[in-house]
């Protein structure tokens, strides 16, 4: 299970422990990774559990805490239009 945007936590009401402890009622087994894109947090953990569990998954690459998130320009996308008989 990934916990995203952790780095948002100092600033909202959530109960984390209350979120995996129900998840565990669910999954007892469940690996929780608790992450930020922002900060970098805990990728690092969740990059090798996706390089031991996928076959022929490569290293994944390092992303710098202080490089821009990536964007998508989603200005001239259009989705696809399906066909209607």
């Amino acid at each position: 299970m990934l916990l995203n945007k952790i780095d948002l936590l100092p600033h909202l009401t959530f109960d984390v422990a209350r979120c995996l402890g129900y998840a565990r009622q669910v999954n007892p087994h469940l690996q929780i990774f608790q992450v930020s894109t922002l900060t970098g947090q805990g990728l690092a953990a969740w990059y090798q559990w996706l390089h031991s569990h996928l076959p022929g998954a490569q290293e994944m690459p390092q992303r710098s805490p202080h490089s821009p998130e990536p964007r998508v320009n989603l200005a001239n996308h259009r989705p696809p239009v399906a066909a209607v008989a």
